[in-house]
């Protein structure tokens, strides 16, 4: 025969249990509201670099490129600025090679890679050779910087 349980027993769990729910729900909340910060930090810096990279390529690089283009004009050597994916590039032709076009000129591209929010400088330069000279934050991004890869790309270019 079975023992008769007070209906009271069947409706409450034990203190023990209870407090363990708790605490198991507390931590997973807190878990949870860290990961929501964290993803609200990254869309926050995601778009602070997106807009200090637009301010930088418009204010900066560009003009800095366009500055340098007039500077090797003066000086008989052709060069232009176009726009890349994330980025521009200055682009120097060979001298006497008309059949090399576009993309597969000797170039210096500066882009963003928003993954990183760094600006990285490549080149792709003589015989065919590219690598990535170097990846920097905004603020490292100088004039001086910029005319530097350049000059490297020149020196590749016309030697």
């Amino acid at each position: 025969m079975a023992v008769p349980v007070e209906q009271e027993n069947w409706t409450r769990v034990s203190k023990e249990f209870d407090a363990e729910v708790d605490a198991v729900l507390r931590d997973y909340k807190a878990v949870i509201d860290q990961a929501e910060r964290q993803a609200l930090d990254a869309r926050t810096a995601a778009a602070a670099f997106t807009k200090g990279w637009d301010a930088c390529r418009s204010g900066l690089v560009l003009p800095t490129l366009n500055k340098i283009v007039a500077t090797l004009a003066e000086k008989q050597a052709v060069a232009s600025v176009a726009a890349l994916p994330n980025g521009v590039g200055l682009f120097l032709p060979y001298p006497a090679r008309t059949d090399v076009r576009g993309h597969g000129q000797p170039h210096v591209a500066i882009t963003a890679n928003h993954s990183t929010s760094r600006v990285e400088f490549k080149h792709l330069h003589g015989a065919g050779g590219s690598g990535n000279d170097g990846n920097y934050s905004i603020g490292e991004i100088t004039p001086e910087l910029i005319e530097k890869h350049v000059l490297v790309l020149v020196r590749d270019v016309y030697r």
